[in-house]
């Protein structure tokens, strides 16, 4: 269903966006390899376009790439929140060793004290952003692995 395409005509209509602005967020798309130059949008696509469009309308200071990236990280985030996490705790304490990871905990306490003070929603995302670096961290560390396995 969400592999259906729309025609610029419902495009504009759905979106509410001139040629104008189809063009632009087509430039986007082709930039970032998602469609190709004649290519129509898909039906995700437009739900994505129409996010877009609402944040470009609340922020009209943005450009549609920065809506663009905005959405993007948006989308991003609550993947990340919706998904359950793994610990990676004990994995990066062997990748890094103990005395690094209390460091990396350390600031990061100190980054949510200081953000607490200010804005309780960076907390959660100073939080979100901690589980993804330790995460990369190990990935990092198991494709080195993986890496060294095969050049041997």
């Amino acid at each position: 269903m969400n592999d259906v395409k729309i025609s610029t005509e419902d495009t504009k209509k759905m979106t509410g966006l001139d040629a104008s602005g189809i063009r632009k967020i087509r430039k986007i798309y082709q930039d970032e390899q998602k469609i190709e130059r004649y290519e129509l949008f898909s039906k995700a696509q437009v739900d994505e376009i129409k996010l877009i469009v609402a944040y470009q309308r609340q922020h009209p200071h943005s450009s549609y790439k920065v809506a663009y990236e905005a959405i993007k990280m948006q989308n991003a985030l609550n993947r990340l929140n919706a998904e359950a996490s793994d610990d990676f705790t004990g994995e990066v304490r062997l990748i890094i060793g103990e005395e690094k990871l209390e460091s990396f905990f350390e600031l990061f306490v100190g980054l949510e004290d200081l953000l607490r003070e200010f804005d309780g929603e960076s907390t959660e995302l100073l939080k979100n952003m901690e589980s993804a670096i330790l995460a990369r961290i190990v990935l990092k560390a198991r494709k080195s692995k993986i890496d060294k396995e095969f050049t041997i």
